[in-house]
């Protein structure tokens, strides 16, 4: 065969290959391409998502951390002030009496106090 005969043949057969994907194939590889850009930006979304709900609750949780420990401060510092009230009580109690009440009578007095102050 000349050359130039086996150059049109497979000039030939690459142009009807070429209609053939194009006109076959194509359209399917771009619907899956396209497939796949759309559940990969959906998967970016969703994560961009997530991530704004993690720092939301994030934020949330420091809050409510911040709220606990102020709310612990305030009952440590309740406590310590009716503890002080019943030794300021138990002193003047005392100092009524004229003696000083023993540390075990004490300790029970401040005790009863206190949970009588707790009560209101």
């Amino acid at each position: 065969m000349d050359i130039a005969v086996t150059l049109v043949i497979q000039g030939l057969v690459f142009f009807i290959s070429a209609w053939v994907v194009m006109k076959f194939l194509w359209p399917n590889i771009i619907t899956a391409i396209e497939t796949r850009q759309k559940k990969i930006a959906e998967g970016l979304a969703a994560a961009n998502r997530s991530q704004k709900d993690l720092d939301e609750a994030q934020a949330r949780a420091k809050e409510i951390l911040r709220e606990a420990r102020d709310k612990a401060a305030q009952l440590v510092e309740q406590a310590g002030m009716r503890q002080e009230v019943g030794r300021l009580a138990i002193a003047g109690a005392s100092q009524l009496l004229g003696r000083e009440i023993d540390a075990r009578t004490h300790a029970e007095l401040l005790d009863k106090l206190s949970a009588e102050i707790a009560r209101g």
